[in-house]
């Protein structure tokens, strides 16, 4: 073991030596920035004077929530809520009247900022919050659901699985600050795209380099040529994939926690604006562990791809094009597909679109015989089972490489 570990660091030594490297490893910390601070820059603009800035209006909508700690989100909040739009407007017969000024600006943001959330989870639900009381906000709930199944022709099972889901959802909801885990659920699939690919980028040339420099019958005529050489690549590239997805989305929570702050943890994450109509009965805290998990395994999905695509293939500049088809191709493919089809269910459980936060607690299910499976339980699974043996072929195909 201790050989395949020195091996390893060699390998690592190679991929670090490479310029595009740390090209790819800047251009993703610069990324990681601009999702982060980019939207705070700038300033708000109220019939062309300048009321706040961007900053400041983060600020002061995260300050804002996490005062409402504690309450839920039952009839006393919207009377509450109905009692503040009134004092607000104070005769102004719509918004465009009442944001003429900077004073008016000020008085819309001591409603929208507290409130503001919850008036765009009724939106969703065609509603108007100042005629909403706790009855009909959790009936128009149910009923959005309801139309999201019949939209998506989940089957009857699904159907009632998340009904018997639903009900063990506590209500009312708690509310605060959520303003953190939402931000971070919306970043992971940009950046998880981009992620993946750099990791494609880098691990590409991890066999096919071999091939183009002539080191492959060199490599496999050595003491380690024929086993730990290539146990300690296939390390590599594992270990590689999930130090660099950790580290990156460590970074980017670390950044949206000095700039939202996390403390919404006990949220359920019913009240996110992507997860109001879900049934599954978390926390935004679990949330942040599926989303991680699912991130992790996709990306070392891809890095055995690419890894088993690098000992097929004769150079690194093919892998990296088979390898953006196998990452970015599916995201077209997302849309064009019929939701009730067999190629939805495929086309969802792909790597690329498995970093999604929100899919793999989706609606759409797996069916397995009389039981359905949400996506963050299967494709893990799914994902180690073709890993496994996508190193087995990888490393038997490089190792009988010598007696072509």
């Amino acid at each position: 073991m201790r050989e395949i570990i020195n091996l390893a660091g060699y390998e690592y030594k190679k991929i670090l030596g490479r310029k595009s490297t740390w090209i790819a490893f800047g251009i993703l910390i610069l990324l990681v920035l601009l999702c982060g601070f980019g939207n705070l820059m700038g300033n708000f603009y109220v019939e062309g004077q300048k009321v706040d800035t961007h900053y400041n209006m983060n600020q002061k909508e995260c300050n804002a929530l996490r005062q409402m700690k504690g309450q839920k989100l039952d009839d006393a909040f919207f009377e509450r809520a109905r009692d503040v739009s009134a004092e607000v407007m104070n005769g102004a017969k719509d918004l465009q009247e009442l944001l003429v000024s900077k004073d008016g600006w000020n008085n819309y943001c001591r409603y929208y900022m507290p409130y503001g959330h919850v008036a765009e989870l009724c939106m969703l639900m065609e509603k108007e919050m100042d005629k909403m009381d706790g009855e009909s906000f959790y009936k128009g709930r149910e009923e959005l659901q309801q139309v999201n199944y019949e939209d998506m022709k989940i089957s009857k099972e699904e159907t009632e699985f998340h009904r018997q889901e639903n009900a063990r959802i506590k209500t009312p909801f708690a509310y605060g600050n959520m303003r953190g885990f939402e931000r971070f659920f919306s970043l992971q699939y940009s950046l998880g795209i981009i992620l993946v690919f750099i990791v494609a980028v880098c691990l590409a040339p991890l066999f096919a380099g071999e091939y183009t420099s002539k080191m492959d019958q060199m490599i496999l005529s050595t003491r380690y040529g024929k086993n730990k050489i290539i146990l300690a690549k296939l390390l590599t590239g594992i270990s590689f994939a999930l130090t660099l997805t950790l580290a990156v989305l460590g970074l980017t929570l670390l950044e949206i926690n000095l700039i939202y702050g996390l403390e919404g943890w006990n949220l359920p994450i019913q009240t996110a604006y992507q997860g109001f109509a879900l049934s599954i009965p978390i926390n935004m805290l679990q949330m942040l562990g599926i989303s991680l998990l699912c991130a992790l395994f996709a990306s070392c999905m891809v890095a055995a791809l690419v890894m088993f695509f690098s000992v097929k293939m004769k150079t690194p500049f093919g892998v990296i094009i088979v390898a953006f088809l196998v990452i970015f191709v599916p995201m077209v493919l997302l849309n064009m597909v019929p939701e009730d089809s067999i190629w939805y269910l495929f086309v969802k459980g792909t790597p690329t679109v498995m970093m999604e936060s929100w899919v793999g607690v989706s609606e759409r299910m797996i069916p397995f015989g009389r039981h359905c499976f949400y996506y963050f339980q299967a494709m893990p699974v799914v994902y180690a089972c073709l890993t496994a043996g996508l190193f087995a072929w990888s490393y038997r195909s490089f190792r009988c490489h010598q007696a072509i």
